[in-house]
């Protein structure tokens, strides 16, 4: 409806339109308040941490008798022999589960063993050939027909004595084309050497290291 040149609801469309920008406003201002009380959380990650683990080492020790040295792990001690028909030396680990033996210029030729390891002279020094062999009754023929103990053995080139009568022990000995029982080195200042050496082990699960360790460490004086 008009008035004479006049609409009649020109004041309600300001009226709403009044409304709507208050709404707007009012809008604007909660969600300002909101915002600013909630501030921006900022999360920061600390810097990784870095560590280097080094492998555990057994510290060793220099064994020095007066024709030659080697070398074996600080846990084992030097056994004093009181009485023997050789020239020998005794090594035992802390628990006594190893034993080290060496034998010098007189050797038990007739000794049998469990276990086999080739050597041979490097002048002064040894050179193992190969590994610690497996009980030697897993490759040695006997004679069922005898009551033998001892039977006559080959390992990698060398011969030795396998002793079958007592196949449950671990008891390795060295051997070289030198003879059973025997390698011969030379020494700078006393000549001809020979040596026989054996390692036995009374663990379930018997570790040879330390043996190799000693032979490929020997030297001669």
């Amino acid at each position: 409806m008009y008035r004479f040149n006049k609409r009649i609801y020109k004041h309600k469309t300001r009226y709403i339109s009044l409304i709507i920008i208050c709404v707007i406003i009012i809008g604007l201002i909660v969600y300002f308040i909101i915002f600013l009380s909630h501030p921006k959380v900022i999360i920061h990650q600390s810097q990784a941490v870095v560590k280097y683990y080094s492998a555990p080492s057994s510290p060793n020790q220099t064994i020095n008798e007066p024709d030659f040295t080697f070398s074996l792990p600080k846990t084992w001690r030097t056994v004093t022999i009181h009485s023997s028909l050789y020239k020998m030396f005794q090594f035992q680990s802390d628990n006594s589960s190893d034993v080290l033996d060496i034998y010098q210029t007189v050797i038990p030729v007739n000794m049998a063993v469990n276990r086999e390891l080739s050597v041979q002279a490097a002048g002064s020094s040894i050179l193992l050939n190969g590994t610690v062999s497996t009980n030697c009754i897993n490759f040695t023929k006997t004679n069922p027909n005898t009551l033998a103990t001892v039977t006559s053995a080959r390992w990698q080139g060398v011969n030795f004595l396998c002793d079958s009568g007592n196949y449950e022990r671990d008891v390795v000995g060295t051997g070289s084309t030198a003879g059973v029982n025997t390698v011969v080195l030379q020494s700078p200042s006393l000549g001809t050497q020979q040596f026989f050496f054996t390692f036995t082990s009374y663990s379930v699960q018997p570790n040879f290291n330390v043996f190799y360790q000693v032979l490929n460490s020997f030297r001669l004086k």
